[in-house]
């Protein structure tokens, strides 16, 4: 802002002038440009909203549910028998066979579903880079960026901590996973499951466990907002001198 404020008084020869211009250059560069930059990134990487995430997810759902039911069907009746829903005993080995088929389909429907939900954070992360890329040529913006970067509260550490979180539901996934697999073994053998006897142990459930930026992680990633300071500043200065050398003090 200094560089900028030395510029435009080499350039006026009024004060009231100066102020005016300085104005109007602070409201584009405070105001005008961080807001222009998104609406820019959103028209140059388009994102779905999060409401039409939930409806592919929902789609998923049920496609995952249909299909789970036709192969029950279709399991039932290659054992030789029909699909009854009259008789109690037909329920309840129609729901026998429908929760050894679920249980083997949910991991693809999960890593699916997993698959969904990354492509949407990664779509969002390029917008919001996109959008801080091009929001660095306002001094304001840079400097902001720059704070929050070393005061560990960024971009960056939002994206850290996403990815700690997708690796946590990873391995909580396998917890889970781990524990349907030992309680459908122990009902094909015993009919009765850890769940059923109240042995259920989670004692080695995966724990999160954040881990925050180090510093000079952090510094690393407030280096792009310095270069974008450091840039502005000496081109303004640059100009405001060459200005100052041409200024007639008359």
């Amino acid at each position: 802002f200094f560089s900028v404020g030395l510029f435009v008084s080499t350039v006026t020869k009024k004060s009231a002038v100066s102020f005016l211009i300085l104005l109007f250059i602070w409201v584009i560069i405070v105001l005008i440009v961080p807001k222009t930059a998104m609406l820019i990134a959103g028209q140059l990487n388009p994102v779905p909203t999060v409401n039409e995430v939930r409806a592919e997810q929902a789609m998923l759902r049920a496609e995952f549910n249909t299909t789970v039911w036709e192969r029950t069907a279709e399991e039932v009746q290659a054992q030789g028998k029909s699909v009854n829903w009259t008789s109690r005993e037909a329920r309840e080995a129609m729901f026998d066979v429908r929760n050894k088929l679920r249980d083997e389909m949910e991991p693809e429907y999960e890593k699916n579903n997993e698959k969904l939900v990354d492509d949407f954070q990664r779509k969002q992360s390029n917008l919001t880079n996109l959008a801080i890329n091009l929001s660095r040529i306002s001094p304001a913006s840079a400097v902001t960026y720059l704070g929050m970067n070393m005061a560990g509260t960024g971009y960056p550490d939002q994206e850290n901590f996403l990815d700690q979180l997708t690796g946590h539901r990873e391995r909580f996934s396998d917890f889970v996973e781990e524990q349907r697999r030992r309680e459908r073994d122990d009902r094909n053998k015993n009919n009765v499951g850890p769940t059923d006897r109240g042995e259920l142990n989670i004692s080695n459930m995966p724990d999160f466990q954040y881990t925050r930026l180090s510093l000079s992680e952090s510094f690393e990633y407030a280096l792009p907002d310095l270069a974008a300071l450091a840039l502005i500043s000496i081109i303004f200065y640059l100009m405001a001198f060459v200005m100052f050398l041409k200024y007639d003090v008359r």
